[in-house]
């Protein structure tokens, strides 16, 4: 996610695209993601380390750095209500890709990117 100052927006339906700020137990802090995928929209990941969501593909999975996620069979998943994935924009992100779907209470905020940092 690009760094930059972010603007809180009140809670509605989420929809593919939309920018959440969530905690993730396993760091024990707070990631900032795109929606990728909702219910009822199955995700899967094949044996070439793709992510595909509802016949699509839409990421792919860096075995390099995550080899233990190489697969030799396609593995798929339909979200349940209270699930959903979530991407990040560079190709190395730590998301869904990895961790699977998160529940929807983990979600804090959705958010706006308003100011983006540009670097030299």
């Amino acid at each position: 996610m690009p760094r930059g100052i972010y603007l809180k927006q009140a809670r509605k339906k989420l929809k593919l695209g939309d920018i959440i700020v969530f905690y993730f137990d396993e760091f024990k802090g707070n990631l900032v993601k795109h929606v990728a995928a909702i219910a009822p929209s199955e995700f899967c990941i094949d044996e070439d380390a793709i992510l595909w969501v509802d016949g699509f593909p839409l990421a792919l999975i860096n075995i390099e750095k995550y080899p233990s996620k190489k697969t030799d069979q396609s593995q798929c998943q339909r979200l349940t209500a209270d699930e959903i994935l979530v991407l990040g924009d560079h190709p190395n992100s730590y998301d869904s890709r990895y961790f699977g779907p998160i529940k929807l209470q983990q979600i804090i905020a959705q958010v706006e990117l308003v100011w983006e940092f540009k670097s030299k």
